[in-house]
């Protein structure tokens, strides 16, 4: 072996060019797998690090109908967890949760774990420093224990060793800190501390939309399996919903790997597209180099006949050539390990700014088993880049070259197979940025979504207001309408309102059903909004009249339909005086019938992620009870979004510290979080698809540099090895035309065999990540022709350009100087 690496060594040394070439083309391919195995290996295969993780599962109620998670409420979870008998413990968490904080005098809005007492026992971890919540710390009313993260404890307290017994406010009551988690613990999303559930979130009757959402761990008993477990589970969804009809749409009880609630099906068939597309990278590397050696091994056929004929047998040969291989791809696995780490760093980096980040403790780094998979790339490319060549190089008649004229090995079969990998490594390419291209489209589709009103022109953000400083439907209302007077009194803004809105991208939905028309169930959109939110959009009254302050459900449900609501469920007519009503999760409770009072222009109501295209939607008062207890009343919500509208000439984000100044001098205890124009709330959620489609674009430019680059080796080596052929043809009268078309004419058969395999090949893949992937094309078809235009266009050019250069040589071969050679 070590004579092998020697003799390798010095003739990689003697072809310089070659072998840098080589090396950093096959550097791509390995940055490539190696970064994006990275990310799969952080998000799906390294998994949890508890102890017997394998035990935890997440419980969950489904639809039968799509299979979609429900809103598992308090009660639900106090339910099941009185009456399992599968786990040691089942607890449950609130899902991506935050707290109203204030520390030093300053309120902020802090993420928070509100969890049930064993949360931590059932995971297997314990507080660093103090204790862990007990059965009495979870009782609705009394004021909150809290414990600390790692970093919380440094960034606020300076690392305190006193810190057990002191006190912060959370949520309008002082808490006092009974624990410190272990440096790096962070679970389950990015939490800063945790609580017990049931003191802020109690349960609450299982009708009421503005319930906590309950996500559900349990860690199976010893000698219980999954298949027991979930028959258990699926008995009592079933008993659930027998005995609670608000959850008759939701009596599938299933349980799932808990990974898989944190790198859920479409997350993982994402990354796992990524990968697909990375490992086509490395293998138009390996063709690449595989073409490259094809050209080299021609011209070094006297050397591989002179070997043979010195003693050295095919075995010999073949495995020299073999080590000559993996040398090349020992040099590319250094600058490709290198280029890994900085884009895993990069993706590492990027991805904790967006507003649906990832879990903080799936983190992406080059460690040992993605060091073993850039060994595994190595072995991979050595083998595919080099058996090839060395199978035409050894089926030669070795003595045969050696009395040949000195022009080495140039027999036809290693050109048809030149051209053949031309052609596959065309077809790869095509694959790839088909994929990549449709991806793009659907990203700019989404960001360019008509919204009905300028995203850019108006401030929103968002107030919490929790249940200690807020605890009934009065307060919470007082504190908006005094809010909303301070607003608009308030020099700067030139409207105000409020909004149930989340981060002006997302809202409810839910059936109704329309006076006059029994059985005309249908599920649509609707809002709770204060008097003057339309005009602060810039929303304009079709027909009809706009909210009032005095407009509620105690006095008259009343409802604002939007253009196309009015469209589907009043064609032909004034929508006017018309009524419907929302059907309650409990077919028990009647909801009221809401008199249409209004009509106004549409802005988008389904979230950028929503494939639904019918836009249909209504708006309610902001007080009003959706769907209420059968008893109309004021309602007053938890949660708000704030929409402003800067006067003129001003920018919008020059009113968050009007904003902060104004709440702070309502309640100073009560922060803003969410800040920005709803176009950059938008471009937040639409973050993650754009640095996975960046991901694809960057793979199929590659793609589209190493196809291109192998076709010019192709070509250039068969001007190379026909300059005799084109001086003769020059010498019997050839024109230059006659010399070039045959140049451009090989080249173009190549990328035509590439594309009439690739495209169709691209169709199939696409389709089928469009049925994996809900989200994959969003409004894009998988046989977009504009993209089926577009890529074979370009991949042609590129090919034309790259065939140029060396058929512009053919053309201009010198008939005395070849002839004079011979």
């Amino acid at each position: 072996m070590l004579h092998d690496l020697r003799i390798a060594t010095r003739s990689l040394r003697r072809d310089k060019g070659f072998a840098l070439a080589a090396a950093f083309v096959l550097a791509l391919g390995i940055a490539a797998v190696t970064t994006q195995y990275a990310v799969v290996d952080g998000a799906l295969l390294r998994g949890l690090t508890f102890n017997d993780s394998q035990r935890l599962v997440a419980v969950e109620l489904a639809s039968p109908a799509d299979g979609l998670s429900s809103r598992v409420t308090e009660a639900d979870f106090d339910d099941l967890r009185a009456r399992q008998t599968s786990f040691v413990s089942l607890v449950g968490y609130l899902n991506i949760t935050g707290a109203n904080v204030v520390i030093q005098g300053t309120a902020q809005r802090r993420n928070t774990g509100y969890i049930s007492t064993d949360f931590f026992r059932t995971l297997g971890v314990a507080p660093a420093l103090g204790r862990d919540f007990t059965a009495d710390d979870d009782r609705p009313g009394l004021d909150p224990v809290v414990i600390l993260s790692h970093a919380m404890w440094q960034e606020d307290f300076a690392g305190s060793p006193n810190i057990l017994g002191r006190t912060l406010r959370l949520n309008g009551r002082l808490a006092t800190v009974v624990g410190v988690m272990p440096s790096g613990f962070v679970f389950p999303w990015a939490e800063k501390l945790w609580t017990p559930m049931h003191v802020e979130f109690p349960a609450h009757p299982r009708h009421e939309r503005q319930l906590a959402v309950v996500s559900m761990i349990g860690r199976l008993k010893e000698g219980v399996d999954i298949a027991t477990a979930s028959a258990e589970i699926r008995t009592l969804a079933a008993d659930l919903a027998t005995r609670h009809p608000e959850n008759r749409d939701y009596c599938l009880g299933r349980l799932r790997p808990l990974i898989e609630t944190f790198a859920p099906t479409q997350l993982a068939q994402t990354l796992r597209l990524l990968m697909a597309f990375a490992v086509g990278v490395l293998l138009i590397a390996c063709v690449n180099v595989a073409l490259m050696q094809l050209a080299r091994s021609a011209a070094r056929g006297r050397e591989y006949a002179l070997r043979a004929a010195l003693g050295a047998s095919r075995l010999h040969l073949l495995r020299q050539l073999l080590t000559e291989n993996l040398l090349l791809a020992a040099l590319g696995a250094i600058p490709g390990v290198l280029l890994a780490q900085w884009g895993v760093d990069y993706i590492d980096r990027a991805i904790r700014q967006f507003s649906n980040s990832m879990p903080a403790w799936m983190r992406f780094s080059v460690d040992g088993s993605v060091l073993a998979i850039v060994v595994a790339a190595v072995v991979f490319a050595t083998l595919l880049s080099g058996i090839l060549p060395a199978a035409i190089v050894l089926r030669r008649d070795l003595a045969t070259t050696l009395g040949t004229s000195g022009r080495g090995i140039a027999g036809s079969r290693s050109a048809w197979l030149s051209r053949g990998l031309v052609s596959a490594q065309i077809a790869l390419t095509a694959i790839l940025l088909v994929g990549a291209t449709l991806q793009l489209r659907s990203i700019i589709r989404r960001s360019r979504l008509d919204h009905g009103y300028d995203t850019a022109g108006v401030y929103s953000a968002r107030v919490g207001l929790m249940a200690a400083a807020y605890p009934t439907d009065a307060a919470r209302i007082a504190f908006h309408e005094q809010f909303l007077r301070t607003l608009r009194t308030t020099p700067e803004i030139a409207a105000a309102a409020l909004s149930d809105r989340y981060r002006m991208a997302v809202v409810e939905d839910a059936p109704v059903e329309i006076a006059n028309a029994p059985g005309s169930h249908a599920k649509v959109f609707f809002e709770r909004v204060t008097d003057g939110y339309f005009g602060a959009l810039g929303q304009h009254l079709v027909e009809g009249r706009d909210f009032s302050a005095n407009d509620s459900d105690v006095a008259q449900p009343v409802a604002i339909v939007n253009a196309s609501f009015a469209r589907r469920f009043f064609p032909g007519r004034s929508a006017l005086g018309c009524s419907f009503r929302p059907l309650n999760a409990n077919p028990a409770i009647a909801e009221p019938w809401r008199v249409v009072v209004g009509v106004v222009s549409d802005v988008r109501m389904p979230s950028p992620f929503d494939p639904r295209l019918d836009n249909g939607g209504y708006y309610v008062p902001f007080t009003a009870t959706v769907p209420g207890d059968g008893s109309p009343h004021r309602a007053g919500l938890k949660f708000a979004t704030i929409v402003l509208r800067p006067r003129t000439g001003a920018s919008p984000e020059s009113l968050e510290p009007v904003l902060r100044r104004v709440v702070g001098t309502i309640d100073p205890d009560t922060p803003i979080y969410y800040t920005g124009t709803p176009r950059s709330q938008l471009d937040g959620f639409l973050a993650q698809t754009r640095l996975t489609t960046g991901i694809s674009m960057v793979v199929g430019v590659l793609a589209v540099c190493l196809a291109a680059a192998g076709l010019y080796g192709v070509t250039a080596y068969m001007v190379d090895r026909r300059q005799r052929e084109f001086g003769i043809r020059f010498a019997l009268g050839a024109s230059r035309r006659q010399v070039l078309e045959p140049v451009l004419r090989q080249a173009a058969s190549s990328v035509g065999i590439g594309l009439a395999l690739g495209l169709p090949l691209a169709y199939a893949a696409t389709a089928a990540a469009g049925a994996f992937l809900g989200d994959f094309l969003h409004g894009a078809s998988a046989l977009d022709p504009a993209v089926y235009l577009a890529v074979p266009a370009l991949l042609t050019a590129v090919a034309f350009m790259a065939s140029c250069i060396p058929a512009r040589r053919a053309a201009r071969v010198d008939p005395m100087i070849v002839l004079r050679a011979e």
